[in-house]
């Protein structure tokens, strides 16, 4: 940037007991960085204090639903209807989306208070390792259900499970699902 366009046109902010008041013009830009008063501070300064958030309900309050996830998790599991897909597992690969509150995690930075990937890998895993299934479908939909009930936090699934190699013209076969938390 070039120090022109860094520094607020003097028409841009009016001066009201001290503070500045973004017209409608700047409304738009980043909000206005304060420097902290142990630091050099400035806009571009980690550390420098900014303008709080309005959340409407005090930080603890806030809710903010974001989502986690996992792409292209590979399990290896027993899926089809043809002989030929039951005799040994194959490789499925699943997508995995899972919205949640993650105010909670994103103020603390504690894995306490977030999704635990690993615990979502294997928790998909495990139920693909554990029993056979037939349909797509009925491993998309149990993967589903088996997270919003094992992960409290979670309010929705989406889910996509793909089979290569289930027909010869296509890459992969797949089922989405999306479920809610009732």
């Amino acid at each position: 940037r070039t120090a022109a366009a860094a520094a607020p046109a003097e028409h841009d902010v009016q001066q009201r007991s001290g503070d500045e008041r973004p017209t409608e013009s700047r409304a738009a830009a980043a909000p206005a960085v304060r420097p902290r008063p142990d630091r050099g501070g400035g806009e571009d300064d980690p550390g420098a204090e900014r303008p709080p958030a309005k959340s409407g309900g005090g930080a603890a309050a806030s809710t903010m639903i974001g989502t986690a996830g996992l792409k292209n998790l590979e399990v290896a599991g027993v899926v089809g209807v043809y002989p030929r897909e039951r005799e040994r597992p194959r490789r499925v690969f699943f997508d995995v989306e899972v919205d949640y509150d993650v105010a909670p995690a994103a103020r603390s930075d504690a894995l306490a208070d977030a999704l635990d990937y690993d615990g979502i890998a294997a928790a998909v895993s495990e139920l693909v390792g554990r029993r056979r299934f037939a349909l797509l479908e009925t491993l998309a939909e149990e993967a589903a259900a088996l997270l919003l009930d094992r992960f409290d936090r979670a309010r929705r699934v989406r889910l996509e499970v793909r089979k290569p190699g289930a027909v010869p013209a296509a890459a992969c076969a797949f089922v989405r699902v999306e479920r809610s938390r009732s």
